[in-house]
Parts: structure tokens; sequence; C-alpha cells
């Protein structure tokens, strides 16, 4: 995840935004800075994107929902808080599909505009042998 990724999700739930949508904009960012960045380098678009949303994947709350609906024994276990942990983890998974397919759809054209700026030709340094004559 990019840093300005992290940076949102913080913002968005410090303004009392829900999970979902601050990882929805956290996902969005990600997205679009990865295909941006894409075309600047050789590494694969997959990888990339995949690298910068693998942090925004609810893990931890899939798992915390599927213990509580089953339980450690049959007395602990509790259906409903755990069917509201599993559909809040469903939530904040669609919201990265969807953060990350819209930051990858809009950051294909701008990055299609930005390989028509010619870039600045770089100066050559002279080399340290140059220098010693």
């Amino acid at each position: 995840m990019t840093p300005r990724a992290a940076k949102l999700i913080k913002v968005g739930i410090y303004i009392g935004s829900t999970e979902v949508p601050a990882n929805t904009l956290g996902a969005f960012v990600a997205a679009l800075a990865s295909t941006l960045l894409i075309r600047r380098t050789t590494i694969p678009a997959f990888g990339l994107v995949s690298a910068a949303l693998l942090p925004l994947v609810p893990g931890l709350s899939l798992y915390n929902g599927l213990l509580q609906v089953v339980g450690t024994s049959p007395e602990t276990a509790n259906p409903s808080e755990g069917g509201s942990t599993l559909l809040v983890a469903l939530g904040v998974a669609l919201g990265i599909a969807a953060g990350a397919t819209l930051g990858t759809y809009l950051g294909r054209p701008i990055a299609d505009q930005l390989r028509h700026i010619p870039a600045r030709p770089r100066r050559r340094r002279p080399s340290v042998a140059v220098h010693r004559l």
C-alpha cells in the first residue's frame, strides 16, 4: 500500500467514516498510484496492484466473524454478532474491489496522456576518470 493510501484510510476513519468507505478510498488511491507508476517502470501491472492492495484485505475480520459464529464452545457462540462482523468484512472486500477497479480504470487514460509529455533529457555526468586527467 502506498503511504498516501494509508494516510487516506487514517483520515477517513478519523473524520468518522466507517471501515468500508475508508478502505474503498485507500484502494482507489493505491490502484491509481500503481497504474501511474506501472507506465514508468518494467514492473508487471498485476504484481504492483496486488502488492498495493494486499494490506487492505480483511482477513482478521473474516477470522473473527467465523469464530464468533461457531464459537470456541457451544456457550460462546454468538451467530448474530458473527454475522454482522462477516457482513462488514464482505463490505470491505467489495469496497476494495470497487476502489481498485475504479482507480485502474481512471488511471489508464491519465497515464496515456502523461506518456505523450516528452521526458526531460538527462544530463550526462562526466566520469571520474575525466576529472583525474
